[in-house]
């Protein structure tokens, strides 16, 4: 019970982290005011391309080294203009497929490590060796946690997706971290 109204749970899994939203039943609430975006994540496994176009299957069950092709909808239902950024996290159990972002547009995507820092793909990092001078290094794939893209403003009734393809590198997800959250996002 919730202030005397039965209260149900709907469980939603989006990619790997699930939320507990209450469903709540009865005439003495008033609706929730409709949030204007609506982000809807879809994700399916990569079987590869055939003759004629690639192959996505829904992505129920996947396995280590599966690929799993994650796609977001972002979708204005108000009726004023959204100044929208898409921001998908990449959850720590798969590893990002390098050039593998992309948008229902020609939008260019960046990306970014836990320290959200976006840049253009690939991520550099300078280290220093011991006893030399720093180097310039490529950051790995593994590392990579966000992938970003500037929408700009989203007309009322418009739709725009963006995409990302990711392996699955272990068995067992690890523990999220603050710094990982697992549902796509939109960024004022």
């Amino acid at each position: 019970m919730w202030r005397g109204v039965p209260v149900r749970l709907l469980a939603v899994a989006v990619a790997v982290g699930v939320m507990w939203l209450p469903l709540v039943s009865g005439a003495q609430t008033s609706p929730a005011p409709v949030p204007p975006l609506l982000v809807t994540l879809q994700q399916f496994k990569y079987l590869g391309p055939s003759q004629a176009a690639e192959v996505l299957l829904e992505a129920g069950a996947v396995r280590p080294g599966d690929v799993i092709e994650y796609r977001a909808s972002y979708h204005n239902r108000g009726s004023e203009p959204l100044a929208v950024t898409a921001r998908l996290p990449i959850p720590l159990s798969v590893v990002y497929e390098a050039s593998s972002a992309s948008a229902s547009q020609s939008l260019q995507p960046t990306v970014a490590q836990a320290d959200q820092r976006f840049a253009p793909e690939p991520l550099e990092k300078t280290v220093v060796r011991s006893g030399s001078e720093p180097v310039v290094v490529k950051v790995p794939y593994a590392d990579y946690r966000y992938v970003q893209w500037n929408l700009g403003r989203l007309q009322p009734g418009i739709t725009k997706e963006v995409r990302l393809r990711a392996r699955v590198a272990q068995t067992q997800p690890l523990a999220p971290s603050a710094a990982t959250p697992q549902t796509p996002e939109s960024v004022p």
